[in-house]
């Protein structure tokens, strides 16, 4: 969460906005309120402009909360309709809680399994070659 006078600072820098169902506009489509949500979603496009995206997140919720299919449809019909593009996703699944470590550890630098992938490899199921 950010104020506004700084996200308007680190805009002008590339930065990217994601809007997702914690968010006010996005939130609102809970409730269906389309007209609502394009009303809450004009400050952020007039601030971010094409560094706006909002987020579908579908995580097989029954409902219209947060992770349900409802909420991610009316969230791609609102970028549609905005022209502001959508990321898709989910909550990313591991049958081993440390292959979260090894792939974390896979993008820092300096990391031993990054030097050859073998303990990433290991941990996640993958194949070599």
């Amino acid at each position: 969460m950010a104020a506004w006078p700084v996200l308007k600072e680190h805009l002008r820098d590339g930065l990217i906005v994601l809007l997702g169902p914690a968010s006010e506009p996005v939130a609102t489509l809970m409730s269906g309120r389309l007209d609502l949500a394009e009303e809450l979603l004009a400050p952020w496009r007039r601030m971010a402009g094409a560094g706006l995206r909002l987020e579908a997140v579908f995580l097989g919720r029954a409902g219209t909360g947060a992770g349900s299919l409802r909420l991610a449809a009316r969230t791609v019909q609102l970028g549609d309709r905005l022209h502001v593009p959508v990321v898709v996703s989910n909550a990313a699944r591991y049958a081993d809680p440390e292959q979260h470590r090894s792939r974390m550890c896979w993008t820092q630098p300096g990391c031993c399994a990054r030097s050859t992938g073998a303990s990433w490899m290991a941990t996640s199921g993958g194949s070599r070659g």
